[in-house]
């Protein structure tokens, strides 16, 4: 094993400690991102034994990305790693190790911090390039896992989907299906859902593939329907679409499921795709319907108590997480767990205004559900607040009737004094 850098592989930790000035981050949209081995498959008869190649870990439609950790496994006998390096800018190393015996390479990395919410990666961009030495011929899974992706100040990572890659210097059957959309993802009975799938053609044979599509619930699997004698080239992609009708379907939510198959496939693991959620005539829906400080008008360092409320306008438990900011900087992010449909709960956030700059002050409250929410312009609620040393009206009168006392006070002591002097006998 040859450890590359033994630092404490703990991202959440540099989250953190980060400390920030306050910037109003770009609405997300994390469900699109997608982390994947670039290309995802390496075919090439060329790479004989002693030749070298490299690929590269990609995401995709990421949003305000600030650091990234993976782990990626790989075949000892026909690959080793080499050595790996992180584009800008995420260049600070957290922890990095390439373990050839077991086969495998595990690294963290983020931006040079601090960084402020908003100014993490945006877009489609290269992560890190990772070079392979081609020991012998054969097949190697390129299998990423254990991954983890944050944004500034927010240790709990974002959703993402992930995508393994592969290399092989023989000849070799293998199909994948690499992804399943449907659209909308709630309806009514009797309405339509649009499906589509994508597979891909990674081996060196064009092919003929089955495929078929299901939904399922707690009870049953349902096919939905499938297409037969498909022909795919090899290093093709082709995408096959289904319509749903939701007529004689039950109410409630389902899981879409897709499979592939051909004769003989070197991977067959990737052929089976899930999970993608559809709802029928039920839906999610978490509301904030309150928020509140106590008090409105806080002195500098005085703490404030922001008070969400949120209820459950759905039809499923949820558990959910309710991240409170101010102008944009997050706060706290608390958790809210089994609200049941039709409840209510509160969530007390405590902010603590030491470092905060003195005037009004923007705080949102935003419920934030692991399961799609079918009504998202509920979600954020907030009000306005007053931080500054004149504090709440109450405050500033007994502060200005001190300063009127004392100036009184003083001023009447003066007064004694000088009709004392003139009182002295000569």
């Amino acid at each position: 094993m040859r450890v590359i850098c033994g630092k404490t592989m703990l991202l959440m930790l540099l989250t953190i400690l980060v400390a920030t000035a306050g910037e109003i981050p770009r609405a997300t949209t994390a469900d699109s991102t997608t982390l994947y081995v670039d290309p995802l498959g390496t075919a090439d008869p060329n790479l004989t034994p002693g030749s070298t190649f490299s690929i590269n870990i990609t995401v995709s439609e990421v949003e305000d990305l600030f650091g990234y950790q993976f782990t990626l496994s790989y075949n000892t006998t026909v690959l080793t790693a080499t050595s790996y390096e992180s584009y800008a800018p995420f260049t600070y190393k957290w922890g990095a190790i390439i373990n050839d015996t077991g086969g495998y390479l595990s690294l963290i990395y983020t931006m040079v911090p601090p960084v402020s919410q908003g100014k993490g990666m945006y877009g489609t961009v290269p992560l890190l390039k990772i070079t392979f030495s081609v020991d012998a011929f054969g097949v190697s899974r390129l299998d990423l896992h254990d991954t983890k992706m944050t944004k500034p100040l927010e240790p709990a990572g974002m959703p993402h989907v992930v995508k393994d890659g592969s290399f092989a210097n023989i000849l070799l059957h293998d199909i994948a299906i690499t992804s399943v959309t449907a659209s909308p993802k709630r309806v009514e009975p009797g309405e339509l859902v649009s499906i589509d799938v994508i597979i891909a053609n990674k081996g060196n044979f064009e092919e003929l593939l089955n495929a078929s599509v299901y939904y399922s619930n707690a009870t049953r699997t349902t096919l939905l329907g499938d297409e037969r004698g498909v022909s795919l080239g090899a290093d093709e992609n082709t995408t096959l679409s289904f319509i749903w009708d939701t007529t004689d379907v039950a109410n409630g939510e389902y899981i879409l499921s897709a499979n592939a198959t051909i004769d003989q496939d070197y991977y067959p693991t990737d052929n089976v795709y899930g999970e993608v959620r559809v709802r029928i005539g039920v839906r999610r829906d978490i509301a904030v319907i309150n928020v509140t400080a106590e008090p409105i008008e806080a002195l500098l360092g005085e703490p404030m108590i922001i008070r969400v409320i949120v209820k459950n306008l759905g039809s499923f438990t949820e558990s959910l997480n309710v991240s409170v900011k101010y102008d944009g900087t997050l706060i706290r992010t608390t958790a809210v767990d089994y609200l049941v449909t039709g409840s209510i709960r509160t969530a007390d956030v405590t902010w603590h205004t030491e470092k905060v700059a003195e005037g009004y002050h923007n705080i949102t409250a935003e419920a934030i559900v692991s399961v799609d929410d079918d009504n998202t312009a509920n979600n954020i609620g907030g009000l306005r607040v007053k931080v500054g040393m004149t504090g709440s009206p109450i405050i500033l009168y007994y502060w200005v009737a001190g300063i009127l006392t004392m100036i009184v006070g003083t001023s009447s002591l003066y007064k004694f004094r000088a009709r004392a002097r003139k009182s002295k006998p000569m």
